[in-house]
């Protein structure tokens, strides 16, 4: 039931960093409520997900993973992801490319 997965996710968020690895490796998942649910979890972790979320990004196999990671990224908005971002933008996957730069631009904003 995607309601219970969707508290599930938010369940990790409210553990923290103990929950970082499974959050990252949930944003494999197909049902995009879920993953909005796993993004805004990290980005309810924040600062302490950005060094996994950056690896993430950079290393994931998965365009889901490496997508999730870059929006989660916008969500906490921490300068640091910034250069890891600019990289993405070259990413062979379209959907990667456009969380990179809505995550810039939400940067930019804060």
């Amino acid at each position: 039931d995607g309601e219970v997965r969707q508290r599930a996710a938010s369940a990790l968020g409210d553990i923290g960093e103990p929950a970082l690895p499974s959050l990252v490796e949930a944003l494999r998942i197909h049902d995009a409520d879920l993953r909005q649910g796993v993004i805004a979890a990290l980005g309810q972790i924040g600062k302490p997900a950005v060094a996994s979320l950056i690896a993430g990004l950079r290393t994931g196999d998965d365009s889901r993973i490496r997508s999730g990671a870059a929006a989660a990224l916008g969500e906490i908005g921490d300068p640091q992801s910034v250069d890891v971002l600019i990289e993405a933008l070259d990413d062979d996957h379209e959907e990667v490319r456009t969380a990179a730069r809505e995550a810039l631009g939400s940067i930019r904003k804060t």
